[in-house]
């Protein structure tokens, strides 16, 4: 009987590369505004609209350009406020792999309120700490970089040597070294960012992905637990959790429940749980979710899923 091959599986569901690429993209987006000088005074909140869960927040360099990282396809609530806190404007969005730059007029005389517009939690760091001004340049010119990675993460690492409890730049440049598939650089900065901010969800579920990506997946798991303990309702720490379970081989319940969970934002969830129920010798049912997956694979996903439905043959 064929046999499943167990390293053509972890390369397909445990590669950060892949969770990135597949699943999540980075969406950039600019202010514009009539009576305004500079932007570095605002930054922006991104939530989902289903499920009212905060996405982030991202600062605005000075010329109104900013980045929402690891996004994936859906609607979405994006703010705009004052680093005091003041709403100055609320915009309906559809982001996604393939969605333009996103562009949000200020009104020139804005009537503001107090307070995050999602109504979130703000830590206690968020609401203390000053940035220097030489960090938050740093900042806004690895905003500008965009797309050029090793010029994105230059400027991170320099607002960071500046600034060691800049929670947005570590946090950042810990994405930055995930996708440049740097993970044990990304794992020992995104560890200096629990420190600083231990109730960060989108710290915590980072450095999950990051560790899972150094052969830690335990240790991963505590920290996938503690984000979705934290927001029990965010898909993303949902779907991470349940790969850390899935490296360490544990095909429960729990598990499957994740990824089902997990599918309509993140589809290398339907591969998990193809896997699993091979491994539970329900091979048509694996045979099903992975024809299912292939209707919207990725041209480049589309041979992998292939050769592991000829292996369930």
């Amino acid at each position: 009987m064929p046999v499943v091959r167990p390293l053509l599986l972890t390369a397909v569901l445990c590669s950060a590369s892949a969770l990135e690429a597949g699943d999540m993209t980075n969406v950039r987006g600019e202010l514009t505004c009539a009576s305004c000088s500079s932007y570095s005074n605002y930054v922006v909140d991104v939530v989902d609209s289903s499920t009212r869960q905060p996405l982030g927040t991202y600062t605005v360099s000075s010329n109104g350009q900013f980045e929402i990282m690891g996004v994936s396809s859906g609607s979405y609530l994006v703010s705009v406020r004052s680093q005091s806190g003041d709403t100055i404007a609320t915009q309906p969005v559809n982001l996604g792999a393939h969605s333009g730059p996103v562009s949000i007029a200020l009104p020139s005389n804005p009537v503001v309120r107090n307070g995050p517009a999602d109504g979130s939690l703000v830590s206690v760091h968020e609401l203390t700490h000053k940035v220097p001004k030489a960090a938050k340049k740093e900042f806004d010119r690895a905003a500008d970089g965009g797309g050029d990675h090793a010029k994105v993460i230059a400027h991170l690492e320099k607002a960071v040597a500046i600034d060691p409890e800049y929670l947005e730049a570590l946090n950042n440049l810990g994405s930055r070294y995930i996708l440049t598939a740097q993970y044990q650089k990304a794992v020992d900065v995104l560890e200096k960012a629990v420190k600083v901010d231990a109730f960060s969800v989108f710290v915590l579920t980072n450095l999950a992905v990051a560790l899972l990506n150094v052969q830690r997946s335990p240790d991963a798991e505590q920290y996938a637990r503690r984000a979705l303990q934290l927001s029990p309702n965010s898909v993303k720490p949902r779907y991470v959790l349940g790969l850390t379970l899935y490296a360490q081989k544990k095909f429960s319940e729990e598990t499957v429940g994740l990824f089902r969970a997990s599918q309509g934002e993140y589809p290398n969830s339907t591969i998990a749980l193809a896997m699993i129920a091979a491994t539970h010798g329900e091979r048509g049912e694996a045979r099903n979710l992975l024809n299912q997956y292939l209707q919207t694979a990725q041209p480049e996903r589309r041979q992998q899923i292939r050769q592991i439905l000829a292996s369930l043959q």
